[in-house]
């Protein structure tokens, strides 16, 4: 007597597990895309916080060469304090002007791709008129952008023997 066996669930069964694994691989891209991504999105936030970390540094310097506002084109970098934290008005005079007649030079003197906003303000968070500045800011007004995501840095500095905030915002 010859002996039949049928072939119909053994391949039901393999079609089942193929399914399931094409299935799983396909959850797994899918997961490691989106993490991949969010990844993306943290190291773009990580560079800004860097950037500006980087920028505020360099504006509370003395800058390069040291009287870089006598003659703001020989510029290598800008500093907007003598070194000891004492704003110097000439210096925010200089950069003030250098901001609005070549934004892009300024943006690479301060080391940075992103674009900023400085301004000054006191203790009582009044925003401060520098001599010679306009708009009392510096910089790109960042309220007309509407960035994704601005990191505002904080540097105290010395103006007329008080201490006063230089605030900073890069996007």
């Amino acid at each position: 007597m010859a002996r039949y066996i049928s072939t119909k669930s053994q391949v039901w069964a393999l079609d089942i597990i193929m399914a399931i694994v094409i299935f799983l691989g396909a959850l797994l891209l899918f997961y490691r895309y989106s993490l991949n991504s969010i990844d993306i999105e943290n190291k773009g936030a990580d560079d800004l916080l860097l950037d500006a970390k980087l920028v505020s540094t360099y504006l509370v310097s003395e800058g390069y060469p040291i009287n870089w506002e006598e003659s703001p084109s020989d510029a290598t970098l800008i500093g907007l304090t003598n070194g000891k934290m004492d704003l110097n008005t000439q210096k925010v005079q200089g950069f003030s002007q250098l901001s609005i007649s070549d934004y892009s030079k300024t943006r690479k003197l301060l080391s940075t791709t992103h674009d900023y906003f400085v301004y000054f303000e006191d203790r009582d968070n009044n925003t401060i008129s520098i001599p010679g500045v306009v708009n009392d800011w510096i910089g790109k007004n960042y309220s007309i952008d509407n960035p994704k995501n601005i990191i505002k840095t904080i540097r105290f500095v010395r103006y007329n023997s008080t201490i006063i905030r230089m605030v900073l915002y890069v996007w």
